[in-house]
């Protein structure tokens, strides 16, 4: 993608500078080279968490959990390629702000990744417990939901896109939901059948993962918009304010 392909409405940016142009300067090629990276790597680790926990896959539980390493690796090199930029060219306003934001969301991707280990070992777990009750919709919904808003969030990220960053916010609210009646139905379930509790309390772990995962996409886009209209919406119902 051209740095002159992203553009933004100009009551949208911070004062100066069209901060994302920054990422295709020379001195942070290599760190935005990584992010894509991580985050890459990130969506990949969770889709094939969510798999092993579905088809309850030790062998593919244990590879995921074999890659966490990497993820932690390029967080560390993320952190000090932004600590060399800041020493060396000492930037200000939008162009610290880029950087800054770059290091929080290495931190957010590396935060997905462990949350999808965490999902592998409760796959691994999982294979343990009998009976094994099948997964309701919601599981899938969630995973589903989960998946997109970290590929939007991403995708904000590194196109400069406030609008598709918004959205990836108002939806974490659909996730906050899904995850209730997940956990709604595998209680009822259990209290039915307390031959299963071994096994929903593994699921109900993962899907709080899951969750988690979607919190994690949501604090990047809440970061991206603050880079990009200096906006801090923490804390507000964007779901409400949508009605």
């Amino acid at each position: 993608m051209a740095a002159d392909s992203v553009e933004l409405e100009k009551e949208n940016l911070m004062p100066d500078v069209k901060p994302m142009k920054r990422f295709f300067e020379k001195e942070l090629y290599v760190l935005r080279s990584h992010l894509l990276q991580m985050g890459q790597k990130s969506v990949e680790q969770v889709r094939l968490a969510v798999r092993a926990l579905e088809e309850v896959d030790t062998k593919l539980a244990a590879w995921i959990r074999t890659q966490d390493d990497e993820l932690d690796r390029l967080e560390m090199e993320i952190d000090a390629e932004a600590m060399r930029y800041i020493s060396l060219r000492g930037p200000v306003a939008s162009e610290l702000r880029l950087v800054v934001t770059a290091m929080s969301a290495g931190h957010e991707i590396e935060r997905m990744g462990d949350e999808a280990t965490n999902i592998a070992k409760r796959a691994q777990k999982l294979a343990e417990c009998q009976p094994v009750p099948p997964l309701p919709k919601e599981f899938g919904l969630m995973a589903d939901r989960v998946r997109s808003m970290i590929e939007d969030a991403l995708t904000s990220f590194f196109e400069g896109d406030a609008e598709k960053a918004l959205e990836v916010c108002r939806q974490d609210e659909e996730v906050d939901e899904m995850h209730k009646q997940f956990n709604k139905e595998m209680t009822r379930r259990m209290m039915g059948d307390s031959s299963i509790a071994p096994a929903v309390i593994e699921l109900l772990f993962a899907a709080r993962s899951l969750e988690r995962i979607g919190d994690h996409a949501t604090n990047l886009a809440e970061d991206v918009l603050y880079l990009l209209r200096g906006e801090d919406i923490r804390h507000r119902s964007l779901k409400r304010e949508s009605k």
